[in-house]
């Protein structure tokens, strides 16, 4: 079909502004719009993009040529359904005048005798993407139900199944009473298509039926049996072992509370009557104590409770309760019936075979029984409860229809609940992290590491270093002209760069030589006048340089060390050195400030004059 002949229209399903042609067969021919397309499928959208779009000329334009995609339907080899898929959509490029380079198309008819019902698909998805009502048989429900299998199976190869799930649930949802009750005699298929669909109303109903059959999935028994559960969705089949197990652990409940059972006249009065003594019981329709045992007497109760117990029994023990095929329902049918539904009077003449009773004997008997019976009619209400939208006074279902399925049970609900729950997941360790890297380094290594001790904070820019011993020199020296800096300081005794020790890195004390930072020049006499004082006391200057070389091998040792022992230190004096060397290595955050290097040169020097002397 030539794109340029665009009906003049804009109802679907041709616009006269549609950039898009699709063609499914010359009869069944569409010009949509690329945005409303792209919009609800991802399919289309990868299909429609910018480098299949055609480059229409000047001419093209004058002649009102709007379309610059084109998408055409591959039939399936095989028939439709089968493992081949339903066809599948593909572009075909057009040249600068919106027109194709050849034009196969599939035929309108399926072996020349009847239209191919693909086509009645494809039309409905498309509807879907305008929002128009979609055509479905409303008189064959099964036939509706075969077209909306299509459907998904061709809505999830294009990506669009949430575009047409509530169109569809829309149309199946008016046939009422026909589509639940073809629920009811294929459940496997119609919860497929729910579950394609998300449709919470048709699942609902479909998980229903599959758990009161699920007990009888192997036996032969037709009420519950024929079902292709091997063609169920695992997510489907999860569900309903999950309710199967739930119901079971009710039913079993309730078979023991029946088991259980005493009628409440056989019992003592003063069970639960606080004005009644345990040795005395109450009379019948009497507010008074007497010493009458009703009870014990009662034996026309007690009878029909024996009774009742060997039925519940064998119903027990012939698996014909909770283990039975159609999950109890027979059984819990009887009790809620109650009458002549079990222990007839065919039973009951059998029983009277065994033990006589005269016939008024009999007849309260039967009174007693009927009693039973009736107040236990109550404990099986919840098991036969009908939760279906099927009208079962029509359609009589023989398998328990009580299981509860809410909305948190549905599959895809529960996938967006985790997938809602991964995201927050990642969201808080991405939160973590960012708080991680955002801490100083200081405070990450005190998180997994000892705490180091603080620094003792300062008024001055500069730290403060602290106190040590000071060093004791290990033999005579000779001050020279040479061998002194420009402060006066002797060669030998230059404080040398070295790295701190354990003890100090600790904060012990060592005996390490005090470093000061600065000198002043008005410093420096009295630094001379102390080192001369120093070296008279001391006597036995030697001249030689190999005594020099000596002192400074013996300092070199003590460095290497890092520090000096005991020998070492000895009683000798103590002094300081300000190796101008070391000065220059330490940054401007180590040593002293100017006014600190006077007041503690001074002290440091009285010092060591007080140990000369």
């Amino acid at each position: 079909m030539d794109s340029s002949e665009v009906p003049n229209s804009n109802r679907f399903p041709h616009f006269s502004d549609g950039d898009v042609l699709v063609v499914l067969s010359p009869s069944n021919t569409y010009h949509l719009h690329a945005r409303t397309l792209r919009l609800h499928s991802t399919t289309f959208e990868h299909m429609l993009s910018d480098e299949n779009a055609a480059r229409l000329n000047n001419r093209a334009r004058r002649d009102g040529v709007t379309v610059r995609w084109r998408v055409d339907l591959k039939l399936p080899d095989g028939e439709a359904g089968e493992a081949n898929g339903w066809g599948a959509l593909f572009p075909r490029r057009l040249d600068e005048r919106g027109r194709a380079s050849s034009s196969n198309v599939n035929p309108d008819m399926d072996n020349g005798l009847l239209r191919n019902p693909i086509y009645k698909h494809y039309d409905n998805i498309l509807r879907a993407f305008y929002s128009e009502p979609l055509q479905f048989d409303r008189k064959r429900v099964h036939v509706a139900m075969l077209d909306c299998m299509a459907v998904i199976n061709i809505a999830e190869g294009l990506d669009c199944v949430s575009l047409i799930s509530m169109p569809v649930d829309s149309a199946l949802i008016r046939f009422g009473q026909e589509l639940w009750h073809a629920i009811a005699q294929a459940p496997v298929r119609w919860a497929n298509i729910a579950l394609g669909l998300k449709s919470e109303l048709l699942y609902r109903e479909a998980v229903i039926h599959l758990v009161g059959r699920y007990p009888g999935r192997d036996s032969d028994d037709p009420n519950v049996a024929g079902l292709d559960w091997p063609q169920l969705k695992p997510a489907t089949l999860e569900l309903v072992k999950h309710k199967d197990k739930a119901l079971d652990l009710v039913k079993r409940s309730v078979e023991t509370r029946i088991m259980g059972y005493y009628p409440p006249k056989m019992q003592s009065p003063h069970v639960g009557n606080a004005n009644v003594g345990p040795g005395s019981v109450t009379k019948r329709g009497m507010g008074m104590a007497t010493r009458v045992s009703v009870y014990q007497k009662d034996i026309f109760g007690w009878m029909a409770a024996c009774l009742f117990r060997h039925w519940l029994g064998q119903g027990l023990c012939n698996d014909q309760s909770r283990r039975a095929a159609d999950g109890g329902w027979t059984f819990y049918d009887a009790i809620e019936r109650g009458s002549d539904a079990y222990i007839a009077r065919d039973a009951i003449e059998n029983f009277t075979h065994y033990f006589p009773l005269s016939a008024k004997a009999r007849s309260t008997f039967e009174v007693e029984l009927g009693e039973m019976k009736d107040h236990i009619k109550s404990y099986v209400v919840a098991l036969l409860e009908k939760k279906l939208h099927l009208d079962v006074n029509k359609t009589e279902v023989r398998y328990l229809t009580c299981a509860d399925i809410e909305r948190d049970d549905l599959p895809w609900i529960q996938a967006r609940k985790k997938k809602q729950t991964r995201i927050q997941d990642r969201a808080a360790a991405a939160s973590s992290a960012r708080q991680g890297s955002s801490l100083h380094p200081h405070e990450q290594d005190t998180e997994t590491s000892e705490p180091t001790p603080p620094r003792a904070a300062t008024g001055s820019k500069r730290r403060r270093l602290p106190e040590r011993p000071l060093k004791q020199p290990t033999g005579p020296f000779q001050q020279s002209d040479d061998s002194t800096d420009d402060v006066g300081m002797p060669a030998d005794l230059r404080a040398r760069p070295r790295k701190r020790s354990a003890k100090e890195q600790r904060g012990r004390p060592s005996f390490r030589p005090m470093v000061a930072r600065d000198a002043r020049e008005d410093a420096s006499g009295r630094r001379e006048a102390a080192m001369a004082s120093m070296s008279a006391q001391l006597g036995g200057i030697r001249d030689a340089d190999d005594d020099g070389e000596s002192a400074d091998e013996e300092g070199e040792e003590g460095d290497d060390q890092g520090g000096y022992s005991d020998d070492q230190v000895g009683s000798g004096p103590n002094f300081v050195t300000t190796g101008r060397p070391e000065l220059q290595e330490l940054g401007d955050d180590e040593g002293f400030s100017e006014d600190e290097v006077d007041e503690r040169g001074e002290v440091a020097y009285d010092t060591a004059d007080d140990g000369v002397d």
